[in-house]
């Protein structure tokens, strides 16, 4: 059986920036960092891509594992609550242990989704790597080029760098269209609820970025059969590719 859904470990986290130190406590992390928490101190949304020191304890009762690095913080919306997250820049060999201890004693969240989202992955020819969003932004529509962070048969998620995304808020209707790639030629049309909006940045550009995660509320009965289909050929390459 193939499992698409990532993989945490426990750690204990804090972080510091100017004259302020904020210990984090026990959250599930990976090595991209802490998706999201609530958080009371200041308001995360006005801080995205502050740098940041951050000292991590893994909870591994093999491979006990500590570990300072730089960072950034993010920031979660969903349309109940703003949850900031951090992101870690770790070193190679950093990265390299944490991974090695999640793949060996990682666990999934407490919540377990209905479907599982398939990341994108570059070398799987079917897989469309870009959508075309439409939607309205202050007042006007606007179209919106973004690119795929994974799909399931309930929504998609993006990421885009167009900076009118930050008039963009949770509950909104978005209409995507999943521009064709390689070997599938058809465009499918979704209309799409946005359900959480991740503010974020380049670490290398420091570009705000906005990762869109949306569940499907519309779609006719030949995009639904078009995206059944695509998703099924997916999943067919998938599980063929992990046959020993």
């Amino acid at each position: 059986m193939v499992n698409f859904s990532p993989r945490f470990i426990a750690a204990r986290i804090s972080f510091s920036f100017g004259k302020g130190a904020y210990e984090l406590g026990e959250h599930l992390i990976n090595s991209t960092g802490l998706p999201g928490m609530a958080w009371h101190h200041f308001n995360p949304i006005l801080f995205v891509g502050q740098r940041v020191t951050v000292q991590v304890e893994v909870l591994s009762p093999s491979e006990p594992f500590k570990f300072a690095c730089e960072g950034f913080l993010t920031c979660e919306q969903t349309e109940t609550a703003t949850q900031l997250g951090l992101t870690f820049l770790l070193r190679t060999q950093q990265r390299t242990t944490l991974e090695a201890i999640i793949s060996r004693e990682g666990t999934y969240p407490d919540y377990v989704r209905k479907f599982p989202r398939i990341n994108f992955m570059p070398t799987m020819k079917v897989m469309p790597s870009r959508s075309v969003l439409r939607m309205t932004l202050a007042g006007e529509e606007a179209m919106v080029a973004s690119d795929i962070e994974n799909m399931s048969p309930a929504g998609i998620m993006v990421h885009t760098e167009d900076s009118r995304c930050a008039f963009l808020i949770p509950g909104e209707t978005v209409h995507v269209q999943l521009q064709p790639r390689g070997e599938y030629h058809d465009v499918i049309n979704l209309t799409c609820a946005v359900r959480r909006i991740i503010r974020t940045v380049s670490h290398e550009s420091e570009v705000l970025g906005f990762k869109l995660g949306m569940g499907i509320s519309a779609m006719t009965h030949a995009n639904k059969k078009l995206f059944t289909e695509l998703l099924r050929e997916i999943v067919t390459r998938l599980k063929v590719e992990a046959l020993p």
